[in-house]
C-alpha cells in the first residue's frame, strides 16, 4: 500500500508505525518525494495488523504557514518491465550499430535498456554498448538505440547477439530484467 501527501500545499513528513511491545515500530517513512517537500510511503501490509499513518508538518524553511493536508492510500501495483529486439540490427560503416528495441512495462514508468552486441570474428569477440530511456513507458514502447562499436575491431554483416538489461523506476519502486538474443547484423542506412 502507498500513502501519500503529494496533494497538500505544505511541506510534510510521513510515517507509517505499528504498535510494539517498546511503543511504535516504524515501517515506513518518508521526506521529499519526487522532488517535492510532500512524502509518499510505500508498505506492504499484513492482514490483521493495524498501521498508523502519522503526518507531520515541516517548517524548514521559515514560519509555519497554513495549509490543507491531503492524505492519500492507494494500492500498489506490481512493476514488470521487459525488453527485446525486433528485426535485425543495423550496421553503419562508421562502426556504429543501431539496436531496435521494444521495452514493455506493466504499468506506466520511467525506463530504459543497456543494450550490449557481441560477435565472433576468429577467435576474437567484439563487444559493443549502448543504452536508450523514456519518461512513459507503456505495454509496447519502441526503442532505437546507438550501440558504440569496439575499438579492437568493426562489426560485419552475419551472427551476432544481444544482451539486454532493462530497467524501470516508478516512484520508489524498481524493477530490472535481462535478456539475451541471437540476432542478425545488416547494413543499413
Amino acid at each position: 500500500m502507498a500513502f501519500d501527501t503529494l496533494l497538500s500545499d505544505y511541506d510534510t513528513a510521513l510515517a507509517v508505525v505499528v504498535p510494539s511491545e517498546y511503543g511504535w515500530a516504524v515501517v515506513g517513512c518518508s521526506l521529499d518525494a519526487l522532488g517535492t517537500v510532500q512524502s509518499r510511503a510505500e508498505v506492504a501490509l499484513t492482514a490483521g495488523t493495524t498501521y498508523w499513518v502519522v503526518v507531520t508538518a515541516q517548517y524548514r524553511f521559515g514560519d509555519p504557514v497554513p495549509g490543507a493536508l491531503v492524505l492519500r492510500a492507494e494500492e500498489v501495483v506490481p512493476l514488470e518491465v521487459s525488453a527485446h529486439v525486433v528485426g535485425p540490427v543495423t550496421l553503419q560503416r562508421n562502426g556504429l550499430s543501431y539496436v531496435d528495441v521494444v521495452l514493455s512495462c506493466s504499468r506506466p514508468a520511467s525506463a530504459g535498456v543497456q543494450v550490449r552486441l557481441l560477435q565472433r570474428q576468429g577467435e576474437q569477440v567484439l563487444v559493443g554498448d549502448g543504452s536508450a530511456s523514456t519518461w512513459d513507458c507503456g505495454p509496447q514502447t519502441a526503442l532505437r538505440v546507438l550501440v558504440f562499436g569496439d575499438p579492437a575491431g568493426t562489426f560485419r554483416p552475419g551472427p551476432a547477439q544481444v544482451q539486454l538489461s532493462a530497467v524501470a523506476d516508478s516512484l520508489e519502486v524498481r524493477r530490472t530484467s535481462s535478456h539475451q538474443q541471437d540476432v542478425r547484423l545488416r547494413y543499413g542506412g
